[in-house]
């Protein structure tokens, strides 16, 4: 080797070691902050570049501000809520049926959004200071939960999570890096069996998303598992508190339904609401568990989608089956993503949104991050960096009438 190369190799050598070193010192939460903001700064990075070259549009002007650009789409949505709060009255259209209205959104995002501009801050500084803080709790609280399985493999994991396609979400004004946090939080406080901080998080959760139906099945499937597979691991008492709180989150899922009903005067207003976000797709239909994915999947892809279809779900259910991914994603989060997975196979319609709605899935990383061999790691991230480009560009970009919504 020349000298020159040989000198070259040898700083580069010290300094990887360097990096080893303080890394290696950093306390577990350090080491899920620094992840946290060297993804902040790769996604914010695309934001800023998207944003330059993002033509007017009905939410903004040419060549918005960063603070513009992430406040668009749905976002305003929560900006009515916060501002106005829920119609007393379901808007409907010519045909009588109900249109988009901002019972579709949950309230805990847009209330905390209230809370701060009563204090002073405009909408979208306090919309956006809600999301970024959410995401750096929810660093910090998933590689906890990440650590309890695979903890040599709780730093990658934790990347693969926060520079996936859908990163950029976690810092714009949607509830999602909220929720996720509150999530990662139950799944914790279930793990740990923090009884009174998981009955807690439970309400905040089921009103920040979708996510209490969902939630009570996994307590369900946990209080199964630990009944028939696992019962010397768990008390008389604490399978008691498990159904209590499996109850618990049920009566949370059905209580924003059951409130919209109440304010409104129509027993299946929010789920009416749901619906009318598919009827440009596939018209009005009612919702029969099931339906919404096969009448997707014919409409999007024809012939071909039911067998896609049944493919995809046969391959999540290998995937979930194998006692190798239990293991990694640990009994709690395993038992959430099936009952998640089982709540979005039976309400939900596929679109572009599909993406966004699959984000509290994320535990799945756990089964990747454990897979053999490290040369494809840097590859996958930088996959994800690829899928950040190609979500903006598909689905937050804003060129004319633009149905991909995010």
């Amino acid at each position: 080797m020349a000298p020159g190369r040989a000198v070259t190799a040898g700083r580069t050598a010290r300094r990887s070691r360097t990096a080893r070193a303080l890394w290696a010192r950093l306390p577990w939460w350090g080491r899920a902050l620094a992840i946290w903001a060297a993804s902040r700064v790769v996604s914010t990075a695309l934001l800023v570049g998207f944003a330059a070259a993002q033509p007017a549009n009905v939410y903004t002007d040419a060549a918005p501000s960063l603070v513009d650009f992430s406040t668009m789409w749905d976002a305003r949505w929560y900006e009515h809520v916060a501002t106005h709060g829920y119609p007393d009255a379901l808007p409907r259209d010519a045909s009588g049926a109900i249109d988009d209205n901002a019972w579709a959104f949950m309230p805990v995002y847009p209330m905390l959004v209230r809370a701060l501009v009563r204090v002073g801050l405009d909408w979208q500084t306090a919309a956006l200071a809600i999301a970024w803080v959410a995401s750096a709790v929810l660093a910090v609280l998933a590689y906890r939960l990440l650590r309890e399985t695979i903890p040599q493999h709780a730093s990658f994991a934790l990347a693969l999570v926060l520079l996936g396609p859908l990163s950029p979400l976690l810092q714009v004004g949607y509830a999602e890096s909220l929720h996720l946090a509150l999530l990662a939080g139950a799944l914790l406080a279930l793990r740990r069996r923090r009884w009174g901080m998981l009955a807690a998080l439970v309400p905040l959760m089921a009103l920040t998303r979708p996510s209490g139906l969902a939630f009570a099945l996994a307590l369900g499937i946990v209080v199964a598992w630990a009944w028939w597979r696992d019962r010397p691991a768990w008390s008389a008492r604490d399978l008691r508190i498990l159904v209590a709180t499996a109850a618990w989150a049920l009566a949370w899922g059905l209580a924003w339904p059951a409130y919209a009903a109440i304010r409104t005067g129509e027993p299946g207003a929010y789920v009416a609401t749901e619906l009318g976000w598919r009827a440009p797709y596939v018209g009005r239909m009612q919702l029969v568990p099931g339906t919404g994915w096969v009448a997707g999947a014919q409409w999007w892809l024809g012939g071909v989608g039911l067998g896609l279809l049944v493919l995809v779900v046969g391959g999540l259910v290998w995937v979930l089956a194998r006692r190798a991914s239990r293991e990694a994603m640990g009994l709690e989060a395993w038992a959430w993503t099936i009952a998640y997975l089982l709540y979005l196979l039976a309400v939900w319609f596929p679109q572009s949104s599909t993406f966004r709605i699959l984000l509290p899935a994320f535990a799945l990383v756990a089964v990747i991050a454990v897979l053999p061999g490290r040369w494809w790691r840097p590859l996958a991230l930088a996959l994800g960096v690829a899928g950040q480009v190609a979500w903006l560009w598909a689905c937050w970009w804003l060129m004319g009438v633009d149905w991909t919504i995010p």
